[in-house]
């Protein structure tokens, strides 16, 4: 048998520090791990388990950007308009994107460009604009959009992929139409009338020919498309439990457990996709505004205007 000399049996071993290596590979690394997990239905027993305070009393979004992994909320401080970004596991507060009007809608768009960036969406009553959050987050005031429509839209937006296209959804609240918009180049490509809807504040795909619709004035609508860009009226919804719906707001989806989310008047509704209510949450919430549920945690996040805070529930 051959024998390990003292030189043959040296190991060498390299230790680096992943949080602060400049090489994209371990950027590339790290998101492969953290994403490496199976998905989370919600549980459905509104556990509160964190909150951040404070959150301005004005009209609040939060949503998840899990490439990135933190939280970015629309607020206002001392009369700033902000997007802020917290970590998403320690809550801690990261930094922040001063903006020159209110944001009335917030949505990211995971993987946009197929490099582990997440897109984020800013919608204003005067427009919509698209960045990059790795941007904001490193540059802050100096990021530049990618690309930016100017008009008067309203509040939610939702994006659907057909093929090798996706495609957004805003609102116009001059003209009442829907235009559908190339999420890549910013062009609008579309535009669509649909019935009974007017104070749109919410859109969710449900599936990619399916759509829930919340608005201000209370009522909830679901639409199906049945030829392209052909939409008709599946279900209105305008009360629960004998309750009119009102200032009916933000919306998200629990795809795996099959649940919608609606914030309503001290209130959190769930509906199932046909738009069955199967159980509301009220304890707890005062005014909720924005919502977004993140799939990889099961979490819940609900940005409650009246107590001046994010809660999250699992």
């Amino acid at each position: 048998m051959a024998q390990l000399t003292e030189e043959d049996s040296q190991v060498i071993v390299n230790l680096i520090n992943f949080d602060h290596s400049p090489n994209s590979l371990f950027d590339q690394l790290k998101i492969q791990l953290r994403n490496y997990k199976k998905f989370v239905p919600f549980s459905m027993n509104f556990e509160e388990v964190a909150k951040i305070t404070p959150i301005s009393n004005l009209m609040c979004h939060v949503k998840v950007s899990p490439s990135h992994h933190c939280l970015c909320v629309s607020d206002t401080e001392d009369n700033i308009k902000k997007i802020k970004f917290f970590e998403l596991t320690s809550l801690r507060y990261l930094t922040s994107f001063k903006h020159l009007t209110p944001v009335d809608s917030l949505f990211i768009e995971e993987n946009f460009d197929g490099q582990h960036n997440d897109a984020i969406y800013f919608g204003e009553f005067g427009g919509m604009t698209k960045y990059r959050v790795k941007d904001l987050l490193i540059l802050g005031e100096n990021a530049q959009f990618l690309w930016k429509i100017e008009k008067k839209y309203r509040f939610g937006m939702a994006i659907r992929e057909i093929g090798n296209k996706k495609q957004l959804f805003r609102f116009a609240g001059v003209s009442r139409t829907m235009d559908i918009i190339d999420a890549e180049e910013g062009k609008i490509i579309a535009e669509m009338d649909f019935e009974h809807i007017h104070k749109v504040f919410g859109i969710e795909f449900i599936t990619p020919k399916r759509l829930f619709i919340s608005c201000l004035d209370g009522d909830c609508c679901i639409f199906d498309e049945e030829t392209e860009n052909k939409w008709k009226l599946f279900k209105i919804i305008q009360s629960v439990d004998d309750i009119r719906l009102k200032d009916s707001a933000g919306l998200t989806v629990d795809y795996l457990g099959k649940k919608i989310f609606l914030s309503n008047t001290g209130r959190i509704i769930i509906f199932d996709f046909d738009g069955d209510v199967v159980g509301s949450y009220k304890a707890d919430i005062k005014v909720p505004c924005g919502l977004d549920f993140d799939k990889r945690t099961g979490l819940l996040y609900v940005a409650d205007q009246l107590s001046n805070s994010i809660k999250i529930f699992k």
